[in-house]
């Protein structure tokens, strides 16, 4: 039964919401919203740049409704509960034990025991499960009306799938890849000789060892190997079960089980055994033998997230053409809304450099291209107050390595000089070094897309390589292959460049106007007819051809 809403045109405080007046669009989107659940429900995309306020919304719509909020990071989701007041939920796994024979023992070993380790087929059962604090947070999210949790958790959780009311889907524009993301299964050769169990059924498998679609004879080699290796780790007796080597095991057991119920329930899957990247930097790579199998579609998972919602929401700043979008999601009927930026074009604008298109064709054929890319982005970037931090993006850790060698022969230490290996760390310093004039230079993998450089964290960006995605990868260009995959990719791959300028264009409002934010397209890739087609309109008409 679809839930029927009141509309009030009142102010936001009157939603709960914690300001005075409505941001550009919102209370727009708010009654459109509102509309659609009171005649039936269905599907709304919504483009709504940063600024529109897209998070009060779900905010607003659980006064009368039950509102479910999936995000994609912890981050996101303390904001839900920290500005809207939603309750929420994260893994098992941010969560301390309080059984306190486990906390005692476990701590006589330096171990401290987590929600994840419970050793309970049934957690209520537990004889702390009432100040269990991770059990607390899941039961008071069910019962809510305003709930969040990530979209890992509400993949593997049936409860959550179960409620009813109202779904959005917070940054939408990567939930396809998130899905397959956290629907992959992966034994690696570390868990084979750490649990015991028996060698890898098959190794090297499709074409040139790099993996195909499952078959159905490999299938069931597949099945009877899982079956083996349940066998193998269910071992665990009372005196072994609270321990962490047990906690251990059980976490195997329905890792493996969860894994077995993927291979005999889905059909379309990818399989990949052999030596696999699970380590690439600036400062080479590390391999391991993983066994890998994964779905190629993510419709038949998102279906499980919406089949029982009277409504979903689907909300980012870079949707732009949304019919990729929603038939990579399996959604035919929808309503897509395109909201303006609140903010002037003239306080963030895009400056197209005029570079050669960074193609392999090209750089072979101009050995010189690197250096002149380099050249075009210093002398843009002096352009600018020296007082201003920024970041600068291309697609590969081997094009980083050149292109900051490049700028540091212009620049010199204002080019910043990463420690860590880790993408995430190399963040994490860069925004705590308060230097002023700092640039980073650094894989738009990573750093183009969930995190924010709002004020003077970062004043500019420059994007100086399009992401396309590896003809080399066998997983990617099977998903291509699929009816809609290529168009897909593409729009996957251009939506990278709104989403990486938007990491220093925050919609900061300061003295009574907007802060100055600016951003530089380095490759001409990023403005080709192709991109053109799949851009959202607010970035297209910020772009300066210079």
């Amino acid at each position: 039964m679809t839930i029927q809403t009141r509309l009030v045109y009142n102010s936001p405080r009157d939603y709960g919401l914690p300001h005075n007046e409505w941001r550009p669009g919102q209370f727009d989107l708010l009654k459109k919203c509102q509309n659609a659940i009171n005649n039936g429900g269905g599907f709304i995309f919504a483009s709504a740049p940063t600024g529109t306020g897209k998070s009060g919304v779900p905010a607003a719509l659980s006064c009368e409704t039950n509102v479910l909020v999936l995000v994609h990071t912890l981050g996101l989701l303390d904001q839900y509960e920290r500005v809207y007041g939603f309750d929420i939920v994260k893994g098992m796994q941010e969560y301390k034990c309080v059984h306190p024979q486990k906390v005692y023992s476990w701590r006589q070993r330096g171990v401290v025991p987590l929600a994840s380790d419970c050793h309970l087929t049934n957690m209520r059962d537990c004889s702390s499960a009432s100040k269990c604090p991770y059990l607390v947070a899941r039961e008071k999210a069910l019962s809510s009306n305003k709930a969040a949790c990530t979209y890992r958790y509400a993949i593997l959780s049936e409860e959550m799938q179960k409620r009813g009311g109202c779904l959005v889907m917070d940054e939408c524009h990567s939930s396809s890849d998130e899905i397959l993301e956290f629907s992959e299964f992966k034994i690696t050769e570390e868990d084979i000789k750490s649990f015991g169990l028996p060698p890898f059924p098959v190794y090297g498998y499709g074409k040139d060892g790099k993996g195909d679609l499952l078959d159905n004879k490999t299938k069931n080699i597949i099945i009877a190997w899982l079956a083996g290796c349940i066998a193998r780790v269910n071992i665990m007796d009372v005196s072994t079960i609270l321990t962490p080597e047990g906690s251990r095991a059980k976490r195997m057991y329905k890792y493996l089980t969860s894994g077995l119920n993927l291979i005999t329930e889905s059909d379309g899957l990818f399989l990949f055994c052999g030596a696999r990247v699970i380590e690439k930097n600036l400062f080479g790579k590390r391999t391991q033998n993983q066994l890998v199998i994964k779905p190629i579609d993510s419709k038949i998972i998102a279906q499980k997230l919406y089949e029982q919602k009277d409504f979903v929401l689907l909300m980012s700043a870079t949707i732009g053409n949304v019919k990729p979008l929603a038939d990579e999601l399996g959604i035919s009927n929808y309503t897509f809304y395109d909201y303006p930026h609140p903010v002037p074009k003239e306080k963030r604008p895009v400056y197209n450099l005029g570079v050669t298109p960074m193609t392999k064709i090209n750089l072979d054929a101009i050995p010189g291209l690197y250096r002149t890319q380099a050249v075009i982005i210093a002398k843009w970037i002096e352009s600018l107050n020296n007082d201003w931090r920024g970041i600068v993006l291309t697609t590969s850790n081997f094009k980083v390595k050149i292109l900051r060698d490049n700028l540091r022969t212009i620049l010199g230490d204002r080019i910043y000089n990463p420690k860590s290996p880790s993408v995430s760390q190399r963040i994490k310093d860069f925004i705590e070094d308060k230097r002023k004039g700092l640039i980073a230079v650094d894989t738009i993998q990573g750093w183009g897309t969930g995190i924010d450089l709002s004020w003077d964290l970062a004043r500019f960006s420059v994007i100086a390589g399009v992401p396309f995605s590896n003809p080399a990868d066998t997983y990617n260009n099977v998903r291509i292959s699929r009816p809609g995959g290529r168009s897909y990719d593409l729009w996957s791959t251009y939506n990278t460049i709104p989403q990486a300028c938007g990491r220093t264009s925050r919609g900061e409002y300061t003295n009574g106007e907007y802060l100055l934010n600016v951003s530089a397209l380095a490759d001409n890739n990023a403005i080709s007819s192709i991109a053109m087609n799949y851009y959202p309109s607010w970035f297209k008409e910020s772009i300066i051809n210079e």
